[in-house]
Order: C-alpha cells, then structure tokens, then sequence
C-alpha cells in the first residue's frame, strides 16, 4: 500500500501522542514494523521497538502532564526529518535518562529532539535516527555535574539508557544492524518536500544551552 504524504505524516503525528500518552498501546503498534524497527540514537546507540517502547514507559513514569510537538516536517519519499519537543513534570524517578536512574525535581522538562524516520512500503515506521540535546535535557533533570561532563561522549553516557529488546545491539555493536540506505538527494524533488512550521513549544528551558 503506498502512503499519500499526508498520511506518512498524520501516522508519525499519532504515533508520538500514543507513545508520550500510552492511551492505546495496541493502537500504537500498528504504526510500526515492529519486527523489524531499529532506532539509532546518539553516540551509537541501537535498540529495537521494545527498547523503544520500554523506554516510553519508563518516560510516561517518572513524568506528568505530558505533551508532544512536532516542529519543522520535511518529507522525501518513505523518509520524514522532523524537530520534536517533548515536555512534562519530572515527579518520580526517572530510571532511563542517559546518566541512569535520576530523582525527580518537580520541574518542568523539555526534550529537544531532530530526527528522521523512515517508512515500509505498507506505511509503517521501520527506521529512526535520532539527535538529541542531552546537555539542555541533563541540566533540567539536574543530573549531578559529574554526569554531564566530557565521559557523555564516551561509553558510559549510554550504559544501562534503554531497556534493549531480545534483538538489539550492545552499545557500541551498532554494525549488528545494517542500516536501510537513505534516499539520495535530489534537487528535482525539492519542490515535492512537504513543510509544516507549526507553534512552537509553549515552555522551553530556562537554561537551555545556546544553538550557536
């Protein structure tokens, strides 16, 4: 079945509202080629949709009053580059972030995320390939300094993250995967890219590192 763009995007849309929710659980899956998804997250970490879903648990946890937004979307083809804001109350323990377990500080934190996800041919989610800004996410966590120093871009920032599923890679084993090849560039179908530049985030880190 080949998907309109407007549905590509509709189903990405959906799919991030379920898995900051977790209304539907069942729903959610549909969106995914969840045999054969794998994300591939900063500093070469792997997982696959469990270690994807168990992470959003774990999220969905430690954290009230949650939101998703989606920022700029560019579509190409079975491929979708998107900025996602990811915010909520940080009230209990959060047993995933990328330093580990942290105790909650009752504030609230925004996840600043760019990623590009790719689809099947039946319109599913099958790849994603995220960058995240840890040192803004770590800050608002409150992440002891000795976390969010140098060692994050070392091994130990992605030790004990995720909950890896029964098929995904140990850190630092990512050729375990071969990744789907993205879609060459090509100039002529610039003018097909499809962007949506909605509001931005109504809360945003008081003490977000700057872009530049």
């Amino acid at each position: 079945m080949t998907r309109s763009r407007d549905e590509l995007v509709a189903r990405l849309v959906r799919a991030g509202e379920l898995a900051v929710s977790g209304e539907n659980q069942q729903e959610a899956d549909t969106y995914f080629n969840i045999s054969e998804f794998r994300f591939h997250g900063p500093d070469g970490f792997e997982t696959d949709y469990e270690g994807l879903t168990g992470y959003f648990r774990a999220y969905r946890a430690a954290f009230d009053d949650r939101s998703i937004q989606r920022g700029v979307i560019i579509v190409e083809g079975r491929h979708i580059a998107c900025q996602t804001w990811i915010e909520g109350t940080f009230v209990r323990e959060f047993t995933m972030s990328p330093v580990g377990p942290l105790p909650p500080n009752g504030r609230r934190v925004v996840s600043d995320l760019i990623s590009i996800f790719g689809f099947d041919e039946e319109g599913r989610l099958i790849e994603e390939w995220v960058r995240a800004d840890y040192k803004s996410f770590l800050a608002q966590l409150k992440a002891p300094e000795r976390q969010t120093g140098t060692e994050l871009s070392g091994s130990a920032g992605r030790t004990d993250t995720f909950v890896r599923g029964s098929g995904a890679a140990s850190p630092g084993t990512s050729a375990e995967y071969p990744q789907h090849a993205l879609p060459a560039p090509d100039v002529q179908q610039d003018a097909q890219c499809r962007v949506l530049v909605p509001s931005p985030p109504k809360t945003l880190p008081t003490n977000s590192a700057s872009p530049c």
